[in-house]
């Protein structure tokens, strides 16, 4: 483990990560809707 991994809370690190995913997730769940629209179009 890196050494200033040690330095920050878990309970932070899982909640940051949490909110990233969600990020992606929302991100990737948009532009799936957009590319289904589309393929309903054509």
């Amino acid at each position: 483990m890196p050494f200033m991994w040690t330095q920050i809370p878990k309970e932070r690190v899982t909640k940051d990560l949490l909110q990233e995913m969600t990020k992606v997730i929302f991100q990737i769940s948009k532009i799936f809707s957009l590319m289904v629209q589309k393929v309903q179009i054509l």
